[in-house]
């Protein structure tokens, strides 16, 4: 008889990756767990820099690859891998059961993730729920994705509260904060000099960094928007 737990993590993208990795790196150094890392998507594609490579030169052994996502051009693209994963995912679940499968964030894709493992009666926990993303899709997924979790780890006391107001027992949510966050500690950076040159920008000039994150509602660019922004 044993008492190590198999936790399994699941991503399918490198900013994704980015931000589980203090986590991935925790389990994997901890004796009482055994790290089941599912891997897929856009990590093994090389339009998308194949950063599978990544995962494994960073020293993980990748538990299960998921080979899902249709890239063609064909608007039902996102129907069809999502299809594709809920049957791959759904078969793994089926006949390993991790303890534990934890999911990051709002992405599309982890919906078939989750709603496999609950139908397994597999607990999952979701990370970085509770937020706002106002004019994306990614706000009905998040929500969706914190309805089919068991335990939840919002990153702050507001999104805690947020997930609170949704119904779900205090007990199951702890604000955590992101663990993308704990990989700056050890970062080496590089001078401003660099980075600058890197770029090709005056060092002596003052600069703006700014994202535009589009409406995938409207599946749109706003003029308007981009008009305000500026």
């Amino acid at each position: 008889m044993t008492n190590i737990k198999n936790i399994a993590v699941f991503t399918s993208i490198r900013s994704e990756y980015g931000l589980l990795s203090p986590l991935i790196r925790a389990i994997d150094m901890d004796e009482n767990f055994t790290l089941r890392l599912l891997a897929g998507g856009a990590h093994l594609r090389k339009e998308y820099g194949e950063t599978i490579d990544q995962i494994i030169s960073d020293g993980y052994k990748i538990t299960e690859k998921f080979d899902f996502l249709d890239t063609d051009s064909s608007n039902d693209f996102s129907s069809r891998s999502l299809g594709r994963l809920q049957e791959q995912i759904g078969k793994y679940l089926y006949f390993n059961r991790p303890d534990l499968l934890f999911i990051l964030g709002d992405r599309y894709e982890l919906l078939p993730v989750a709603s496999s493992a609950l139908l397994y009666n597999i607990p999952v926990a979701h990370i970085s729920g509770g937020e706002t993303t106002e004019g994306a899709i990614d706000n009905q997924v998040r929500h969706a994705l914190t309805k089919m979790s068991h335990l939840h780890f919002p990153a702050t006391e507001t999104y805690r509260q947020n997930i609170i107001k949704m119904g779900e027992e205090p007990w199951r949510i702890c604000n955590s904060g992101e663990p993308g966050l704990d990989e700056i500690v050890s970062m080496d950076f590089i001078s401003k000099e660099d980075l600058f040159a890197d770029l090709g920008l005056s060092v002596g000039k003052t600069i703006i960094c700014c994202t535009f994150h589009p409406q995938t509602i409207d599946n749109k660019i706003n003029a308007a928007f981009i008009k305000e922004l500026l």
